[in-house]
């Protein structure tokens, strides 16, 4: 059992067990829930308001899959006495979780490295940003804590350059889109998918959040096209909505296609560029369009990245 010690000022208790505990506010808001954080002994709301007198205790999540090095191989771009650029494949899972355990990139950081940030918190070792299990790029991982909330602070203040290569369903009209759109998590009640997932919101709900994404046509085909796509924001799962909130949805995404059992989204995070905490100078890294997001005779000559 972990005590929590309650701020001076009241603050909710969803928000003091996420950041005390380093997990998710929706991980905190089940532990609420399900009776694995008490105040005074007894189940609250989420919602309650603590105070300084209060005692928070905690039981930690008895399910959180424990961590092992793993030889995989790993596709290493860069490596320094802070930092390590790593190609994540399409495929495999960022960190472990209750439904994936073992395989991650996680793992194999743990094994490859000696030493890793552990700011992420319990489970994320080096993680400062994250890529879905399905899209496959370039990834920063952090090896030690200051070099991590240096990252941190330049993903928040969005001053880290990323750029995507997506193929779409459909051909876009138009050479360029500005998608300027609110998103959040939505209930999806009907369906094989019922429950939460993530999409386009109005401005006016609580709980929306502003994401601008744009859009460049490269080339187009028959029934698709491929893109680059530049993420102002970086919220959840935002390209994937986006694209098929203008009615063109990333090939093969299983969850925002409309269309069941699809292998996994095609998307590439093939740019990244961002100031070294250490040295300060611009990094910048960059792949290749993978083969993997166009199966075609054709040949495609990319352009130049646009800036």
């Amino acid at each position: 059992m972990i005590v929590i010690d309650p701020p001076d000022d009241a603050v909710r208790l969803d928000i003091l067990v996420s950041k005390n505990r380093k997990i998710s506010r929706r991980v905190a808001h089940n532990w609420i829930r399900n009776g694995r954080v008490l105040v005074n002994g007894e189940i609250v709301k989420p919602a309650y308001l603590t105070s300084q007198e209060d005692l928070i205790s905690c039981q930690p999540d008895e399910e959180s899959p424990t961590l092992a090095p793993e030889n995989i191989t790993l596709d290493i771009m860069y490596e320094d006495e802070n930092l390590i650029i790593v190609y994540k494949p399409n495929g495999m899972v960022v960190h472990p979780a209750p439904k994936h355990t073992n395989g991650t990139l996680v793992n194999a950081l743990m094994y490859h490295f000696e030493y890793l940030s552990d700011m992420g918190g319990e489970g994320r070792p080096g993680i400062v940003h994250r890529l879905d299990k399905d899209t496959e790029g370039i990834m920063v991982v952090a090896k030690t804590n200051s070099v991590h909330d240096h990252l941190k602070k330049q993903f928040k203040d969005r001053t880290v350059d990323k750029r995507y290569y997506a193929v779409v369903k459909g051909n876009m009209s138009e050479d360029h889109y500005v998608i300027d759109q609110p998103v959040g998590r939505i209930k999806k009640k009907k369906g094989r998918r019922r429950g939460w997932r993530m999409g386009v919101k109005s401005s006016t709900d609580l709980d929306a959040k502003d994401a601008l994404t744009m859009v460049t046509v490269i080339k187009r085909f028959t029934t698709k096209t491929l893109i680059e796509v530049v993420p102002k924001t970086g919220r959840t799962h935002q390209i994937r909505i986006h694209l098929a909130h203008i009615g063109h949805p990333l090939l093969e995404d299983p969850l925002y296609a409309n269309k069941m059992n699809q292998k996994g989204q095609l998307l590439q995070a093939y740019y990244l560029s961002f100031i070294h905490p250490d040295t300060g100078k611009q990094l910048t890294f960059k792949r290749p369009l993978s083969t993997r997001l166009i199966q075609t005779n054709k040949v495609i000559n990319t352009p130049p990245s646009s800036s």
